[in-house]
């Protein structure tokens, strides 16, 4: 009996002991064990590194980014590129690390942007091998421990009360080796030089944190394979080239060479894609290869690029001259093989195989220039001659001034025509310059006179009434160094007009003892006769006839205006046939006496009455 109270009291007091002491209590551990659970299942898993790659599992439906500081020491994360993930081994790699490094990853789901609460990882890289190191180490990493409570081989057992926990009050130093993951740890997007914060766990843990192992000092093992190198890049892409210079497109990390032998050995590497002083026309080989860093050597050539520089550019021929022209075309020379170009500005070249050049500006200079004919594939753009500057003639515009086109003029008018010609107004002429000057003219087809200089006018008359033309002749002059010159082309300009005769106004009239014929305006026209008859009243005879204010004679009653040249009034007056009954029509003198006579006899008799009325009363 008191045998088995003494083992009862053993297992209270391990048990008490077990409850008070620094260490987990197995409801502890559990709580702890499920969170880890939970961690392990958002922690990122570690398929292999190297001291400059880390090769992560890659989940379907998400994408992984490290995070990088730029020189402001501003964190940001930058996101796998397609060509780092591997879709048959499932798998995203982080290349050109550095050695012995801790780097931090992520992972999203692919389309989700927000990078506020993304779960992070912290991986270390491995160390450089070291020669008098054992090189051959296993980089593989089992990410599911990363975090958790390990126990020492051999303590794991069926029955939970022989378990003996482990306490350590005096440091945190473990004494279990560490794996090979012991670097990577798990943090809320926390930088990676706080990273060794984590690294101490409380003395709560059934097994400290692990110490880092000591450097081996064994001699490396013969039989460890070296480092996998770098496959050769992609064949080097030509950016430009001419008859004695080729430029490579340059890529990072990349440098370039000029195939000159076959033994690489010997080759000239570069970090420019720049390669001067060839042969033209000459086929050349290049080369490129990822540079040699710290922990890799170069990686293989790649194919190589064949490219043949062009030929040099052909002398310039001789600039171009005019061979014809006009107002609105050029035709140069023609020469062999070569081709034309045409600028307003001298920079600006329209090269054509076709020396006449169309629908230009009249009155216009350009400048022209020839090279050799090339093909641009093979060939160095031939040299350009000296520029010619030739002008275009100014476009005919020849006009009469003075008269005024289907204009109606009277006969006998006096007119003075003058002829301008376009370009007569330049002062100042160059080389090249052209104008249309009068020569000659002619009337109405007859007559032809010419000029021979300034002023370019004549005078003359319409002496007869009619349609009339009149044309005059222009010549198209260049001016050279020996001054104008005609260049054998003419133009013409006609006006066309009409004289008529002139129509003149007489106006008739009569007083009321007879009457005029024609009476009122007549319109005559000029050089013509206007005859006039009066015809009296019965007992009056024509007494006057004033001709413009002035008497003129009259016969049988009649008067004739011969060679009517303006305008001109005439008037009658006639008298009775009995002169003593009546005044003469032609004298108004007596029969005005003989009116104030009676007037006044008349206011002498009306006197007398009223006197004799008065003495009456």
């Amino acid at each position: 009996m008191m045998k088995k109270l003494s083992k009862l009291l053993v297992f209270l007091l391990t048990l008490v002991l077990i409850g008070s002491s620094p260490g987990i209590s197995p409801i502890q551990a559990a709580a702890e064990n499920a969170a880890n659970e939970t961690q392990k299942e958002k922690e990122l898993e570690t398929v292999s590194k190297t001291a400059d790659t880390i090769v992560l599992k890659a989940g379907k439906n998400y994408e992984y980014a490290r995070k990088v500081t730029d020189d402001k020491q501003n964190a940001s994360w930058k996101w796998a590129e397609k060509k780092q993930y591997d879709a048959q081994k499932e798998t995203v790699s982080f290349t050109g690390l550095k050695a012995d490094t801790e780097y931090t990853f992520t992972r999203r789901t692919v389309g989700d942007t927000d990078e506020k609460y993304l779960k992070s990882t912290i991986i270390r890289t491995e160390k450089v091998p070291d020669n008098k190191n054992d090189t051959n180490t296993d980089t593989s990493t089992d990410t599911s421990n990363i975090g958790t409570d390990t126990l020492p081989p051999g303590d794991a057992k069926d029955n939970d009360s022989n378990i003996t926990p482990t306490f350590d009050t005096q440091n945190n130093d473990s004494q279990t080796t560490p794996t090979d993951d012991s670097s990577n740890k798990d943090s809320y997007d926390t930088p990676s030089d706080n990273a060794q914060n984590n690294s101490t766990q409380t003395t709560d843990s059934i097994t400290t944190p692990p110490k880092e192992a000591p450097p081996s000092t064994d001699e490396p093992d013969p039989e460890t394979p070296p480092e996998s190198p770098r496959e050769a890049p992609a064949i080097p892409a030509l950016q430009s080239c001419t008859d004695t210079t080729v430029l490579l497109t340059t890529q990072p990390n990349q440098e370039y060479a000029l195939v000159q032998q076959e033994d690489s050995a010997n080759w000239k590497w570069q970090s420019s894609g720049s390669f001067e002083n060839l042969t033209p026309g000459t086929s050349y080989e290049f080369v490129t290869r990822f540079c040699k860093s710290e922990t890799q050597e170069a990686s293989p050539a790649s194919e190589k690029l064949k490219v043949t520089t062009k030929f040099s550019a052909a002398k310039a021929p001789q600039s171009p001259q005019a061979a014809e022209k006009g107002e609105t075309f050029l035709v140069l020379q023609k020469q062999e093989n070569v081709l034309y170009g045409i600028s307003e500005d001298g920079k600006n070249w329209t090269w054509t195989e076709n020396p006449r050049f169309g629908n230009l500006k009249s009155g216009t200079a350009y400048q022209f220039a020839a090279r050799q004919k090339f093909n641009a594939d093979t060939d160095m753009e031939s040299e350009i001659s000296g520029s010619s500057v030739l002008k275009t003639y100014v476009a005919f515009n020849g006009y009469i001034d003075g008269i005024t086109a289907g204009a109606t003029y009277d006969r006998g008018t006096n007119l003075t025509a003058t002829a301008v010609g376009t370009g007569m107004d330049n002062p100042n002429p160059s080389a090249g310059d052209s104008r249309w000057i009068p020569r000659n003219w002619n009337w109405d087809g007859k007559t032809n006179r010419t000029w021979s200089d300034a002023p370019y006018s004549v005078t003359f008359v319409l002496n007869k009434a009619g349609n009339y033309e009149l044309t005059v002749g222009f010549d198209l002059e260049e001016y050279t160094e020996n001054g104008w010159k005609a260049v054998g082309q003419s133009k013409s300009s006609a006006i066309e007009f009409k004289a008529v005769v002139p129509v003149y106004t007489i106006t008739s009239s009569a007083d009321k003892n007879g009457r005029i014929s024609p009476e009122g305006s007549i319109e005559i026209q000029e050089g013509e006769n206007a005859e006039f008859t009066f015809l009296p009243n019965k007992n009056y005879r024509v007494a006057k006839v004033l001709v413009d204010g002035k008497s003129v004679s009259v016969k049988n009653n009649k008067y004739t205006m011969k060679n009517v040249k303006a305008d001109h009034t005439i008037t009658v007056s006639f008298e009775r046939t009995d002169k003593a009954a009546a005044p003469k029509t032609a004298d108004n003198t007596h029969a005005g006496l003989y009116m104030a006579l009676f007037a006044a006899s008349c206011g002498i008799l009306l006197l007398l009455a009223v006197i004799y009325t008065k003495r009456q009363k």
